[in-house]
């Protein structure tokens, strides 16, 4: 944890972040993700939430000086295994970003983490773009909003699929897409083979349709024609 109120265990969590980041260039590896799950709390009065950030930032900004050429990619989530995570979603951790800034810190957008935080997730990528290509990974699965259910792709928010995979092509990622997925009663190789069957699917839904007339159907705001776009992405009528 580096937000931990005991000295020496924030600096064993950097230490593992840099021994991590020595191991990368051996790997042929440039960017490192970093999810904090016990940076956080449960209970009311149960932290300085100020010294918590300071410790943040110095954890982070530490790290980042260590070596500028490995991108360290946060991803963020609203909770789970603390009730309260600090780096609960996109606002807090490119709020992070823009006090430290460093270049190599970015954010790693875990799909599901966006839907369980009520979050659009092309907003969400949209505003990594706005703040200057903080966009550096990409984690893809799916839930029902409730609870990191990690999902097929596309198992329930299939409209905001196509819209966020929109959103990336506008914006010009060009990182890895990656699965975060736990089958844990399915078939696991299956459940992966259709994740990526359903990615490329998805995008080549995306990239058969005319961008003008996408580009059109937005700056409308007309909820009816949006419906009527993705109809006709999908079922060709």
């Amino acid at each position: 944890s580096l937000t931990s109120f005991e000295s020496q265990i924030r600096k064993d969590a950097i230490s593992d972040i840099k021994q991590c980041m020595d191991i990368a260039p051996v790997l042929n590896c440039s960017i490192l993700d970093i999810w904090l799950g016990q940076d956080g709390y449960d209970y009311p009065f149960q932290v300085d939430y100020i010294k918590a950030w300071n410790y943040l930032f110095e954890g982070f900004a530490e790290c980042a000086d260590y070596n500028k050429n490995v991108k360290l990619s946060i991803e963020y989530k609203i909770r789970e295994p603390r009730n309260h995570c600090y780096l609960a979603d996109v606002g807090k951790t490119l709020a992070m970003l823009e006090r430290l800034g460093k270049d190599n810190l970015g954010i790693t957008m875990d799909v599901g983490h966006g839907f369980f935080a009520y979050e659009s997730v092309a907003e969400s990528i949209s505003l990594c773009k706005i703040y200057g290509d903080r966009l550096f990974h990409m984690h893809f699965n799916d839930n029902y909003g409730f609870a990191d259910d990690d999902l097929m792709v596309g198992a329930s928010h299939f409209q905001d699929y196509l819209e966020l995979l929109y959103w990336l092509k506008k914006t010009g990622y060009n990182g890895w897409f990656s699965l975060d997925q736990f089958p844990y009663r399915d078939d696991g190789i299956g459940a992966c083979k259709e994740s990526i069957k359903m990615l490329k699917s998805l995008l080549g839904a995306v990239d058969s349709f005319d961008e003008k007339e996408i580009e059109k159907v937005i700056l409308k705001g007309d909820a009816t024609k949006s419906i009527e776009l993705i109809r006709k992405m999908i079922f060709k009528n």
